[in-house]
C-alpha cells in the first residue's frame, strides 16, 4: 500500500567505496508519486541513499539500503 502510485523518475550515482564483491553506493534518488503516498504529501521527493551491493554470481545486488537523510520536496 502507498507505493502504487510510486515511481522513481531518476537516480544519480554519487559515490561507490569498497573492494573485493561488496561495494557502498551512495545515490540520489528522485521519485514521484501521489501526495497521499509521498513522505510530508510530496508529489515528488529527493532520498538520499546508501545501498550496500554484494556480488552474487557476476551480477551486482543490492543487500541493504538505508536513508542518508529524511526526503526532500523536489525543487
Amino acid at each position: 500500500a502507498g507505493l502504487q502510485s510510486s515511481y522513481w523518475q531518476s537516480i544519480d550515482l554519487e559515490r561507490v567505496t569498497g573492494t573485493g564483491t561488496t561495494r557502498q553506493a551512495q545515490v540520489s534518488l528522485v521519485t514521484r508519486q501521489a501526495s497521499a503516498d509521498g513522505p510530508d504529501g510530496q508529489v515528488c521527493s529527493t532520498w538520499h541513499l546508501d545501498y550496500r551491493m554484494v556480488a552474487v554470481d557476476g551480477m551486482w545486488r543490492i543487500d541493504h539500503a538505508r536513508s542518508m537523510s529524511k526526503p526532500q520536496a523536489c525543487r
